[in-house]
């Protein structure tokens, strides 16, 4: 698959430009879904789970998100903060620089929430499956915001989650399918190919240089927006962090992208994104989410770098 990219706004509010390079994925990614879905009573509360270290990492979907993942907690932390259907770890999709006017996304629309009563998605759950640490799921995304009325688009998101890679056990391979209708014309999309909204006490951020093995010493300003390393969000005494790498990210002529951060008065986000000019088809990408200490996470990162390239 060859990927290249333009300039769109995203939820966040921020202009992204130029970026693009060819991507290979390999024949397992491909396959992604080849065997899946169409269940017809899909059942989105799944939970999966291994050990990291003393700890289990225990990932779990909910219904009222559409099979998005609504939890990851480690060492008795949650990781995600599950509110609206818009704070997930999760993915979406938008296009033509229309930004949240025309914004598939996996968990669900825009809709008032309490945060106590959560509202049903309008995303459509088509089929899941699970083991012990394995997860995936198709969903037919809901937009953000009706576009002509409609509320569910014809856009549709396949993902396997797997957690424990060999010899990290703090690694989830996270990787998303996305494809577009065959009636739709785009001129650009931007993929969010992952996105984490995290609990404000995660509120260190740092960027980890993973070809020389270097976490600034400094941390990442708040931005918000883009840069081109890998983030790490991290409680302040390090005890528990959360990163984002992508084989693929940077993207070449988005050189200075792909690795977003943002800090709101109640979350965190961090995200892991994709441009592509006139986009057809059927788009694949990897992500890994690295959890557990600071110091778990910068050691597994590097070795994820070496364990893919």
């Amino acid at each position: 698959m060859t990927s290249t990219a333009n300039q769109l706004e995203t939820r966040s509010g921020m202009k992204f430009h130029k970026k693009g390079r060819k991507i290979y994925f390999s024949s397992a990614l491909i396959a992604l879904c080849a065997n899946l879905f169409f269940l017809p009573q899909a059942h989105a509360d799944q939970t999966i789970s291994a050990m990291a270290g003393p700890w289990p990492i225990t990932i779990r979907t909910c219904s009222h998100d559409a099979g998005a993942v609504c939890s990851l907690t480690w060492r008795g932390k949650e990781f995600i903060n599950d509110y609206d259907h818009g704070r997930q770890l999760q993915s979406a999709s938008s296009f033509d620089n229309l930004g949240e006017s025309f914004n598939p996304t996996e968990a669900g629309a825009a809709v008032p929430y309490n945060g106590v009563n959560p509202s049903p998605s309008s995303s459509i759950l088509q089929g899941e499956w699970a083991t012990s640490n394995v997860l995936a799921t198709q969903t037919k995304m809901a937009f953000w915001y009706p576009v002509g009325g409609n509320q569910v688009s014809n856009h549709i998101l396949n993902k396997r989650i797997t957690i424990g890679l060999p010899n990290m056990p703090h690694v989830i391979e996270y990787l998303t399918q996305f494809t577009i209708p065959s009636n739709e014309s785009h001129s650009f999309g931007v993929f969010e190919a992952l996105t984490g909204y995290m609990p404000p006490e995660f509120s260190k951020f740092y960027t980890f240089d993973v070809r020389n093995n270097a976490v600034m010493e400094a941390p990442l300003s708040d931005g918000p927006g883009e840069q081109n390393l890998p983030v790490i969000f991290s409680t302040p005494d390090g005890g528990w962090a959360m990163g984002i790498y992508s084989p693929e990210a940077p993207q070449a002529t988005f050189a200075g992208l792909g690795y977003g951060r943002f800090r709101f008065p109640d979350t965190v986000k961090w995200n892991n994104v994709f441009r592509i000019y006139n986009p057809s088809g059927t788009y694949h990408f990897r992500s890994y989410v690295i959890v557990g200490s600071l110091e778990n996470v910068k050691v597994s990162m590097k070795q994820l770098y070496n364990y893919v390239h």
